[in-house]
């Protein structure tokens, strides 16, 4: 069971769950490929190359592993009455809004990350506050289901 249902009052209802997305380890992936393509042909040369590789692999690893466990760990609901966003890696944070101290809502979305369709969704709450949530999973249909609870 999740944190998040463990914690809603009693006649709270979740409309829409949402987790990361799996691209959390596409920037792992990439560096591995090219550290790889960096240390392949000098390898075979030197053994000393071979050291400094597999330490490069196990720093790879450990981070890998955080991100795994972030990616496990991380709670996204929707709510009829607030949204609610845990995330774990080395401690537990967790927000919660109010619906309707929700004031704006924006989507982030760079250059680069426009080929993997990844967003960084901005909550703007009362008194200026921002949460942003990145790597989450289908924002464009979180938003919409923000806006259509708060009518």
């Amino acid at each position: 069971m999740w944190y998040l249902e463990k914690n809603l009052s009693k006649d709270e209802k979740i409309i829409m769950k949402s987790r990361l997305t799996v691209l959390v380890f596409l920037r792992h992936v990439i560096w591995f490929l090219i550290i790889w393509m960096i240390f392949s042909n000098s390898m075979s040369n030197d053994p000393t190359m071979w050291w400094i590789f597999g330490f490069v692999c196990m720093v790879f690893i450990i981070f890998l592993v955080v991100d795994l466990n972030k990616f496990s760990a991380t709670e996204i609901a929707l709510t009829d009455k607030r949204l609610l966003f845990k995330e774990w890696v080395f401690s537990r944070n967790v927000i919660e809004l109010k619906i309707d101290q929700i004031e704006s809502i924006s989507l982030k979305q760079s250059f680069g990350w426009m080929v993997f369709n990844y967003w960084t969704l901005i909550i703007t709450g009362t008194w200026g506050t921002d949460e942003k949530i990145y790597w989450i999973n289908a924002p464009l249909k979180f938003k919409n289901k923000i806006y259509e609870i708060k009518k």
